[in-house]
């Protein structure tokens, strides 16, 4: 695929990584439509452990896949996640922002061309048009700092953060994880740079 008169080899495992985010991104939008309305609600469980079991059984094949996923890795507390067609989704609003996060970054990533250094990867992710490695790599650590405090900040103060701030903190701790993860696969000391 050519943009100019230079060809974007496209990134294999991007589009891999991509594709499992965007699977999981949309299935987690898709799956309350797929059981009654107003069927999951008021779920308040734990994160790595299965608490809802019985409920996820009765369901259709898809959204009982989606739902025990994100039973598995969410705590699903239903005051900290959105509804759809009167349903709670299956990860909470910050893991909903997580994975839009994710899957954006990977999606771009798909099209970055190569690196042979870390550095030159990173200016290449985007389109040299940025030159300072640095300040960029500074940048997305900082991505997660929002969602961190604003974690912390709810577990040791009476403060409780609203689905909006949780889903944009999310999104940008997403951003940054599939940043530092594209990075790490698409840097090739091979690549010419």
């Amino acid at each position: 695929m050519c943009f100019n008169k230079d060809c974007v080899k496209i990134n294999k495992i991007s589009v891999v990584l991509f594709s499992v985010t965007i699977f999981f991104t949309a299935s987690i939008f898709i799956a309350p439509f797929l059981v009654g309305k107003g069927e999951v609600k008021n779920l308040d469980g734990s994160a790595w452990k299965v608490d809802y079991r019985e409920k996820w059984d009765s369901m259709p094949l898809f959204p009982r896949l989606i739902y025990y996923f994100g039973d598995i890795n969410c705590h699903q507390k239903y005051y900290r996640s959105y509804y759809i067609n009167e349903n709670q989704m299956p990860v909470c609003a910050r893991d909903t922002g997580m994975f839009i996060g994710l899957s954006f970054i990977f999606l771009i990533s798909i099209f970055v061309s190569a690196g042979n250094t870390i550095k030159n990867t990173v200016i290449n992710f985007f389109y040299r048009k940025i030159r300072d490695a640095r300040k960029i790599l500074v940048l997305f650590f900082l991505f997660p700092v929002p969602a961190v405090a604003d974690g912390i900040l709810q577990m040791l103060t009476p403060y409780e953060s609203i689905n909006p701030i949780r889903l944009v903190t999310g999104l940008f701790m997403g951003m940054s994880i599939a940043f530092f993860v594209s990075i790490l696969f698409i840097t090739d000391p091979r690549a010419a740079s």
